[in-house]
């Protein structure tokens, strides 16, 4: 038997704490690296639809420069 003995994904003391280990860090960095993923896609990029709209409503002649200015300094 020798090595080989018991839960081989785990393995006997110090290595099987360092596997352990190891696999608990590289799980915990893939849900970290898929929550910041996910949450740039749903958050996409932050004021550009505003500030396209925006653009769109100055192209029309809805708003004058100087209102399209101010609207553009808030965002």
């Amino acid at each position: 038997m020798g090595w080989f003995c018991g839960n081989v994904l785990w393995g006997n003391g110090w290595n099987g704490m360092l596997t352990g280990g190891i696999m608990i860090l590289f799980w915990g960095g893939m849900i970290v690296i898929g929550y910041f993923l996910i949450k740039s896609l749903i958050r996409g990029h932050g004021n550009s639809a505003a500030l396209g709209i925006l653009q769109k409503r100055f192209a029309w002649g809805e708003i004058s420069q100087v209102e399209y200015e101010e609207m553009k300094a808030k965002l």
